[in-house]
């Protein structure tokens, strides 16, 4: 069993308003190239921590978040938020700024029988109308391109959308993290305390199967979770009677998974994000 490597993602929202849409924000994804971890699959901004991240008051996760926001996107989360000078790194345009706070709402880890393992802790954070210099920014956000296709700012159910059509690849973590957002509709409310983060201590590990033609990735206080320390299904996938907390998925050709599915039964013990 390979380590899993500390890493972390942030979600970043931003107000938006249109006629037809139930949502008063959207979510930034980033398409990843063909090559890597996250082939062509639709992720939010991340990566492995560095040694440098654990050189600041602020927690390293955080910090890694932050920062690989930025090298991707270009996106500076610092006070003061003015435009990052061209040309500097993340941590000499932060030497004289302090690092914008973010809200860890959930960590994974990648099942133990994948070869590429990360322990990534999410983070959130949700722009206000009145943060015009970050809004700003994402104005004028661009890709880094030997990591990224491009960037998407998307609705919740836009996001869930083009997934059961195919056209949105995703993995579990996102997946669930996108579905449990669009609970939301609006950006004023993602502070409620639904969101609240459970034990950081205990991370989120799915099993991933394969089943009736389907990818199964079973989450912890399903009825087929496996016990104690077994990594097979503790019972019928198709027979279980208890709590379900699974995501049935097909494949996609590209990289990541497609038609998602959440089966929540009534009473599950889920992960709070």
């Amino acid at each position: 069993m390979s380590l899993a490597r500390p890493s972390s993602s942030l979600i970043i929202t931003a107000p938006w308003r249109a006629a037809a849409s139930p949502y008063n924000y959207r979510i930034l994804m980033a398409k990843r190239v063909s090559s890597g971890s996250f082939e062509n699959a639709y992720v939010f901004p991340g990566g492995v921590e560095e040694p440098s991240d654990s050189q600041w008051q602020m927690s390293p996760h955080k910090v890694c978040a932050l920062r690989e926001t930025f090298e991707e996107t270009g996106i500076l989360l610092a006070s003061p938020t003015s435009t990052a000078s061209p040309g500097q790194d993340f941590f000499s345009q932060c030497s004289t700024r302090t690092l914008l706070d973010i809200r860890q709402i959930g960590r994974w880890v990648t099942p133990r029988e994948q070869k590429k393992r990360f322990d990534t802790r999410f983070f959130l954070l949700s722009v206000r109308d009145a943060d015009t210099e970050i809004l700003g920014q994402i104005k004028r956000a661009s890709v880094q391109e030997s990591e990224l296709v491009r960037l998407d700012w998307l609705t919740p159910g836009e996001i869930l959308e083009a997934n059961r059509g195919a056209t949105l690849p995703l993995f579990p973590p996102q997946f669930y993290i996108v579905n449990e957002l669009s609970r939301w509709r609006r950006w004023q409310d993602l502070g409620a305390d639904p969101l609240a983060l459970g034990d950081p201590d205990n991370p989120i590990e799915p099993l991933l199967i394969k089943h009736n033609g389907n990818m199964v990735s079973l989450f912890p206080g399903d009825c087929a979770y496996p016990r104690g320390t077994e990594r097979t299904p503790s019972a019928s996938l198709d027979g279980c009677d208890g709590p379900l907390h699974r995501v049935v998925m097909k494949r996609a050709k590209t990289g990541g998974f497609v038609q998602c599915d959440l089966q929540k039964r009534l009473g599950v013990s889920a992960p709070k994000l």
